[in-house]
């Protein structure tokens, strides 16, 4: 099986704030103010995510805080409306801190199920193997950021 881990915020949905992220950096609290889960993905992220799944068949299993406030059905029916080809088939949870929380959930997800190739994407640095970088928020899965992701998984 091929995984994306894919995260929300910076990477599918976009920040009205341009911002390039170093490898220390969190969203900053204005930035967390200006967004709350469920904000519309942007449509060329969209694309690209689609062109991604296309390509490779990936499954795609989210890394993001959207679960601590929706549930996983709803977070589903949401990808589903805007146009997303797959829906997640799981998720990690982040807890107290997001880097190492996200880094050990998905080591604990690959261990756990029969993943052949996979990509973590998210506009956070995480220090793990087959990392892609989102590293500005404002653009997300961009045309570099998806062939990337596609070679991880090709």
């Amino acid at each position: 099986m091929k995984i994306i881990f894919l995260d929300h915020y910076g990477v599918m949905v976009t920040s009205s704030i341009v911002n390039i992220r170093n490898k220390i950096d969190l969203p900053s609290n204005e930035e967390i103010k200006l967004t709350k889960p469920l904000d519309s993905f942007n449509r060329i992220c969209v694309d690209n995510l689609n062109e991604v799944i296309s390509k490779t068949n990936c499954e795609i299993v989210m890394i993001s805080d959207w679960i601590k406030s929706h549930t996983f059905d709803k977070i589903c029916e949401f990808y589903f409306n805007q146009g997303v080809i797959k829906t997640p088939i799981g998720y990690i949870e982040s807890g107290k801190g997001v880097k190492k929380s996200r880094i050990n959930g998905i080591k604990k997800w690959i261990i756990c199920n029969s993943v052949d190739k996979y990509a973590c994407v998210d506009d956070i640095y995480l220090d793990i193997d087959n990392f892609v970088w989102c590293q500005n928020p404002s653009i997300g899965i961009s045309d570099s950021i998806k062939i990337e992701i596609i070679n991880l998984l090709s």
